[in-house]
């Protein structure tokens, strides 16, 4: 079983409940196509694990989804991970794991397809 994260918490209330939203609608589409968690967790959009925007986009119709609408939820999400730095130091994260998570959460590649 997962552990619960305190840092849901902070976040203010519109951005917790897209977050809810969000996972129901990825039960939902999960459901209907008959695929484990497992199989999800390894894949994103229609071009299999790449990790990339247009590849999470390309799914949209899957959560029940129209395409402003995804791109919606991806502006707000972007906008929350953009300040991670604060939220994390305010949850009492060390600077040596906000170091180790900045180079996964942070890497040029995916901070350049937030800004977009």
């Amino acid at each position: 079983m997962s552990k619960k994260s305190l840092a849901i918490l902070t976040l203010t209330p519109p951005v917790q409940a897209s977050l809810r939203q969000l996972g129901e609608h990825l039960t939902i589409a999960r459901k209907r196509r008959g695929e484990s968690r497992r199989v999800w967790a390894t894949r994103i959009g229609v071009h299999g694990t790449e990790a990339t925007l247009v590849n999470a986009m390309s799914e949209h119709r899957l959560f029940g989804l129209t395409q402003e609408q995804a791109e919606q939820a991806i502006s707000q999400v972007s906008s929350c991970v953009d300040d991670w730095k604060t939220d994390f130091k305010s949850c009492g994260v060390t600077e040596r794991d906000i170091d180790t998570l900045t180079a996964q959460i942070d890497r040029p590649f995916l901070r350049d397809q937030r800004r977009q």
